[in-house]
């Protein structure tokens, strides 16, 4: 189908045009299809070790099929063997050190392997029996591993490659069943915009390009939209400074917040303007007073506060680092400079609000973003930037490929225009 407006009198029009695209969703659970494999014997609900001799590297099964976003399952048939299960970036051999982010069940006791080795200093985890299922799970380039549901340990490795559902084994007769694949959409996805009337676009570095040249850049962090606070000015629109001034000096007289919140799993991030200061930021659920799970940026030295609680001191900060605070699968990770510097020990359920407060007149936050790693809903989007070098033939050819998306999850698109090009459009 093809939007289509037509008009009988002369004068007519209709504004805020809008075409927004639905498709249904690809993500889903289903079996997996282990492709490759030696020493194992493979069903629909059960792979057993059936080699001629035990030890690693014996037995293994690897499915081809590429996990982007989402994770993998299965219960361990046994609790007096040695099995690991998990992510590999390839099948380089049979060795258990393939596996990138492993589960190892070692006689019943869990714990963690990554490319072999067990995180520095990383315990077990406890005794497990064949009723429990365990994840591996990858969101963006953040790997988490699960128990029932329950995440009990983030990777600090972050993964950029393509990963694959790996199963090896050290014991005769080990065995695993209910192998489960689950693919979502990615959360650093990006919509496809088509290249028709001269438009295209570099992926790496989210520049379109009209004729050979660079007019937009997208960026798929929502422009915050703090409609509750005080004291507080706010400069620029694709890099947001806020600068706090209260009447004074003190808690409680200059933040901001939003009512709108995030339902799933979401980010916020930003700079600090300054190293000798306060500010506070993070996620609240009730009002402007303080958020619930915070970093508290505290004169060049950051901390994390959980309700009333400091529960970690993580060291010096700078003015050039960004900062982050988000939920995953109820899992609060805190970052900077995208890794990760301490892992929540709380659950975090219910509605994300977006808060940040200080109690020193003239106290600055830059690059403020927000992100909702759920795509499938219309808070989740794109904006696009357009900048000086745009003309109006540019303009409307990137609406128009914008507006030609075919192939995509269901993805709001804004267009913005920098303050220049409206300068230089004609009429202006």
């Amino acid at each position: 189908m093809h939007f289509c407006s037509a008009f009988t009198d002369i004068g007519a029009l209709v504004t805020d045009v809008l075409q927004h695209n639905y498709y249904p969703a690809t993500e889903g659970s289903f079996t997996v299809k282990f492709d490759q494999s030696v020493g194992c014997k493979i069903t629909k609900n059960e792979i057993i070790n059936t080699a001629k001799a035990g030890g690693w590297g014996n037995s293994i099964a690897y499915s081809s099929g590429i996990l982007k976003e989402g994770y993998v399952s299965l219960r361990f048939g046994q609790t007096d063997k040695q099995v690991m299960f998990g992510l590999a970036a390839n099948l380089s051999s049979h060795t258990f050190s393939v596996l990138n982010y492993a589960i190892f069940s070692n006689n019943g006791v869990i714990s963690i392997r990554e490319s072999g080795n067990p995180p520095k200093s990383l315990p077990s985890f406890g005794k497990h029996t064949i009723n429990d299922v365990f994840s591996v799970k990858r969101c963006g380039n953040t790997i988490t591993y699960l128990k029932n549901g329950m995440v009990f340990y983030a990777s600090t490795v972050i993964t950029t490659k393509d990963m694959h559902f790996c199963v090896t084994f050290a014991d005769l007769g080990a065995s695993v069943t209910d192998m489960l694949q689950y693919t979502s959409y990615p959360a650093d996805g990006l919509f496809g915009i088509k290249n028709v009337k001269g438009i295209s676009l570099n992926k790496a570095t989210r520049e379109v390009s009209y004729n050979h040249t660079v007019v937009a850049t997208i960026n798929q962090d929502k422009i915050p939209k703090f409609d509750l606070g005080r004291g507080y000015t706010v400069t620029g629109i694709n890099t947001l400074l806020f600068t706090f001034i209260g009447p004074k000096s003190g808690w409680g007289l200059a933040g901001l917040y939003s009512s709108s919140y995030m339902k799933h799993d979401g980010r916020i991030s930003l700079s600090m303007g300054q190293t000798d200061s306060q500010v506070m930021f993070g996620f609240g659920n009730k009002d402007i007073s303080q958020p619930y799970h915070c970093m508290f940026a505290n004169n060049g030295v950051i901390v994390v506060i959980e309700g009333s609680k400091t529960t970690a001191s993580l060291g010096k900060y700078t003015t050039e680092d960004v900062l982050s605070i988000e939920r995953r699968n109820y899992t609060l990770i805190y970052r900077k400079n995208g890794v990760i510097i301490n892992t929540s020990t709380e659950d975090l359920v219910g509605d994300l609000h977006p808060t940040i407060i200080s109690p020193d007149h003239g106290a600055k936050v830059t690059n403020v973003q927000i992100r909702d790693f759920y795509t499938k809903t219309d808070t989740d989007g794109f904006y696009i930037m357009l900048n000086e070098k745009a003309s109006q033939a540019a303009i409307d050819a990137v609406a128009e490929a914008v507006s030609c998306q075919i192939d995509d999850p269901d993805v709001t698109v804004e267009i913005f225009y920098s303050a220049k090009l409206l300068d230089a459009l004609p009429g202006n």
